[in-house]
């Protein structure tokens, strides 16, 4: 999935498959350690958007909380706004201080920021829908320590 239409746009539908593919091998990895739910209304499931924009997040959530907590919940939903689409992954993790909050948000948002080995995947998805959409497009993050962790992508609606 990774490799295939390098330059070309997926559906939200693709997007979807690929992470769902994820999803099963992680459940064979680790069993009960997760449940993850996905609501996108089908008139959206054929917008196109860039390749890898789910998958990360998920990933990030269960490798930041599977020594933390013994299970967690994950929770997207891709929802019109506006001429735009806004994705959101939620989890039920630990979350992280208002500080550190803070300090991400600055280096997601700088581009000029050398990549941070944990952090990398966060920004590699908002540096890639940022230079290819422009602003306002991107990732904002919300959390709270011991209350979770959301990552909002907005990106247009392509046809």
């Amino acid at each position: 999935y990774g490799i295939y239409n390098q330059e070309g746009l997926v559906t939200i539908s693709d997007e979807i498959a690929h992470l769902e593919d994820y999803i099963k091998i992680q459940n064979y990895r680790f069993p009960d350690l997760f449940t993850c739910s996905i609501k996108c209304p089908e008139e959206l499931k054929q917008k196109k958007t860039i390749k890898l924009l789910l998958q990360p997040h998920v990933e990030n959530a269960l490798t930041h909380n599977k020594l933390k907590i013994s299970s967690i919940d994950i929770n997207i939903s891709i929802l019109k706004q506006d001429k735009n689409i806004l994705i959101k992954v939620s989890d039920t993790g630990k979350g992280i201080k208002k500080e550190k909050l803070e300090s991400l948000e600055h280096y997601i948002k700088d581009i000029n920021l050398e990549d941070k080995s944990e952090s990398i995947g966060i920004k590699n998805v908002h540096n890639r829908i940022y230079l290819r959409f422009g602003p306002p497009y991107g990732i904002s993050v919300e959390s709270e320590n011991n209350k979770g962790f959301t990552v909002n992508m907005l990106i247009p609606e392509i046809d």
